[in-house]
């Protein structure tokens, strides 16, 4: 899935949310406002460590029951 040409695009929109929610001037944001920029922040980070600790996971060697060889998921040479 993060290979897809689509994933790239849906970061690449993630990362200029983050930066600009992420560096603004938080003297004129009041209240709720401040907390919401927050969540967003947050969000977008956990949503960007999901995805890492998938394709970590996808990446490391698992054992095929069946035949007991090593196997990686979304190996580019299967």
């Amino acid at each position: 899935m993060q290979d897809h040409p689509g994933f790239a695009i849906f970061l690449e929109d993630q990362n200029e949310v983050l930066s600009g929610v992420q560096f603004q001037d938080i003297r004129f944001i009041k209240g709720d406002e401040l907390d919401a920029k927050k969540g967003y922040v947050q969000a977008i980070l956990d949503t960007k460590d999901y995805f890492e600790d998938q394709k970590r996971w996808a990446l490391q060697p698992k054992m095929d029951e069946e035949t007991g060889e090593l196997e990686i998921l979304n190996h580019k040479d299967q």
